[in-house]
């Protein structure tokens, strides 16, 4: 009988065991479960041209707002796939002209966003290299042809810039006789670094992609006979999973912190 006792009461100090285990899982869930509801996790396909500037953004919303940022770098090309995959997102960032098509075609909310900044074309060599005149078309053009190497964005890819100067190459009648020199890279930025590690000699691309590479110099801006002046915009998902948290992250882009970031990467802002 003693034996019997026994057995049930240390089958009742187990199931007692188990049922506060059981309680201070549910309470632990609970919990994180509550704090983790607190944060967001963003997410801004974006043209890498604005890259330098927007570094220090992820850090300056989390602070700010206790929400976690993700931007995914590529060209204008691959930003306007991203959005259209169907995957989530909550901004994006591209020039006027896509976002435009992309609200259109309701991937994008309305009267949401807007302009970020401005950037130019230039030419940019290694840190210590000679730098070539560039006040004229004639001097772009001397520059490329005495140029071991020209390091190009692949327009193929999308890239802004890589279908801009291939199309510029042909209308100043030079892309045959560069075809051997000129390598080309996913995005202007790839092209800088490409640079800055010596495989190639000279590399064009716009400035905001240019001054934030160590190593690399910007010769000048391009002339303006042949400069291109892109603009960049940001726009609001239309199905963004984190509304309120986007429209803050939309106000912080615009705020004075924000713009001087754009303006010290190369970048003329609003």
């Amino acid at each position: 009988m003693r034996t019997i006792q026994k057995n049930f009461s240390r089958k009742a100090a187990v199931k007692s065991e188990w049922r506060k285990t059981g309680i201070l899982i549910f309470f632990g869930t609970s919990l994180f479960t509550s704090s983790s509801a607190w944060s967001a996790d963003l997410v801004v396909p974006s043209a890498a041209a604005v890259r330098a500037g927007l570094m220090n953004l992820p850090q300056r919303f989390e602070a700010a707002t206790g929400n976690h940022l993700r931007f995914e770098f590529g060209t204008a090309g691959t930003t306007r796939d991203k959005v259209t995959s169907g995957a989530p997102f909550d901004l994006a960032i591209a020039p006027p002209a896509q976002i435009a098509d992309l609200t259109k075609r309701g991937f994008l909310v309305e009267g949401k966003g807007g302009p970020l900044g401005t950037t130019k074309l230039g030419i940019a060599v290694k840190i210590g290299a000679i730098k070539p005149a560039l006040i004229s078309p004639d001097d772009f053009k001397a520059a490329l042809l005495n140029a071991d190497s020209v390091g190009l964005a692949d327009p193929s890819t999308g890239a802004t810039t890589g279908i801009y100067f291939a199309k510029l190459l042909t209308e100043l009648g030079i892309a045959e006789t560069l075809k051997l020199k000129v390598k080309v890279y996913p995005d202007g930025n790839g092209a800088m670094e490409a640079l800055a590690r010596g495989e190639v000699a000279i590399a064009a691309g716009q400035i905001s992609e240019i001054m934030p590479v160590p190593g690399v110099e910007l010769v000048a801006p391009l002339p303006d006979a042949i400069q291109l002046k892109t603009v960049y915009a940001v726009g609001l998902s239309a199905k963004s999973p984190n509304r309120e948290a986007a429209e803050k992250l939309l106000e912080i882009m615009g705020n004075s912190e924000s713009k001087a970031a754009l303006k010290a990467s190369g970048f003329d802002v609003p």
